[in-house]
């Protein structure tokens, strides 16, 4: 299930939210996620510095990949980086 929809790359809230839906587990009062506090660092930092749509999709395709274990999104002296899992 995607997070992200062509209308959705200029907003950074609808893609949080679809992104909270999709991939955050709640058992009682005790929240999952593995892979989520990375993946909203990255949209946080890809839509303070970029507006390009094109950047924006380029990026979060890598945000998907991410959540869906696929890569391994990192941060190293600032740059975010991926790496295969």
């Amino acid at each position: 299930m995607s997070i992200i929809k062509v209308m959705d790359y200029k907003d950074k809230d609808k893609i949080i939210k679809s992104m909270l839906k999709s991939y955050l587990k709640v058992d009682n009062n005790l929240y999952l996620s593995n892979r989520l506090f990375m993946a909203n660092t990255a949209i946080n930092w890809i839509f303070t510095h970029t507006k390009d749509a094109n950047t924006i999709k380029y990026y979060m395709k890598d945000v998907e990949k991410h959540l869906k274990g696929e890569i391994c999104l990192t941060w190293i002296n600032g740059v975010l980086t991926k790496k295969k899992v």
